[in-house]
């Protein structure tokens, strides 16, 4: 027989080792990605949220297949459509012809979309420079490293492997 979870020692507002890692690792990431916002915000792109980042981090420089970015995103085609309909309704998204296949097409960023992602990700290494006073560079490599193990036995679990 299991033991039960203690209920009583489960906070949603705080963070320490008896909590989940799955908590530590959205509520870190919960912070990455409001200030990515806040400064693309700064900049000008202030229609954007964090469920637009949700869609924009799945997109291919060089172009995605819709059905990949909801794939990827983990959402359905139907979902993912929509989100990226609205992106590109607020010209950071554009619509090309697939040269592999005339039946689909592919969404590419705009120029008003690749400067919001060179905003972002300026605010990204910024954000991982500040991780890297508070932890230094060998324990944040570490962490990314065990991140990517971790990711990779999930990814083997499921059968699935990532591009």
């Amino acid at each position: 027989m299991s033991a039960r979870a203690d209920l009583s020692r489960v906070r949603v507002d705080t963070l320490d080792d008896v909590q989940p890692l799955g908590r530590h690792l959205v509520l870190v990431f919960r912070e990455f990605e409001l200030e990515v916002v806040a400064a693309l915000h700064r900049a000008g792109y202030d229609d954007l949220s964090e469920s637009d980042l949700a869609m924009l981090r799945f997109i291919d420089p060089a172009g995605s297949r819709p059905v990949d970015v909801a794939r990827l995103a983990g959402i359905t085609k139907q979902g993912a459509g929509k989100a990226l309909r609205s992106l590109e309704e607020r010209g950071y998204l554009a619509r090309r012809d697939d040269a592999h296949d005339s039946r689909a097409w592919r969404i590419g960023f705009t120029r008003k979309g690749e400067g919001m992602i060179r905003i972002a990700i300026d605010e990204i290494r910024r954000i991982e420079r500040r991780y890297v006073r508070l932890l230094g560079a060998r324990r944040l490599r570490e962490m990314k490293h065990s991140l990517r193990v971790l990711f990779a036995d999930h990814c083997d679990r499921r059968g699935k492997v990532l591009p």
